[in-house]
């Protein structure tokens, strides 16, 4: 006999950008720290459909472009991507959510 499983409420994102040694850019969700993004490294976090996406590059000199992927899922049938040009300053994502 099948059992039925509930979707998870979270996606995972994934974020990558080639960062210079000394620079920090960091994935807050809602605010809190959860991921650097490495030089050459794809960092990632489970978010859900209410979660605020921030990226912090207040202690990054250079300018890089930030790309940002996600799986599909049930709140993003075809998956999420986008790309943010980021230096020196906190970006808040808009909401995932169509109002």
């Amino acid at each position: 006999m099948g059992r039925d499983h509930p979707e998870s409420p979270y996606g995972i994102f994934y974020f990558s950008a080639n960062v210079n040694e000394g620079d920090e850019i960091f994935v807050k969700v809602n605010g809190i720290p959860i991921t650097k993004i490495e030089r050459n490294g794809t960092a990632f976090a489970y978010v859900s459909l209410l979660d605020i996406i921030e990226i912090d590059a207040t202690n990054a000199l250079g300018s890089y472009e930030v790309n940002i992927e996600a799986e599909p899922t049930h709140y993003l049938p075809h998956g999420y991507s986008k790309s943010i040009q980021v230096q020196g300053k906190l970006y808040r994502l808009p909401p995932l959510y169509k109002k």
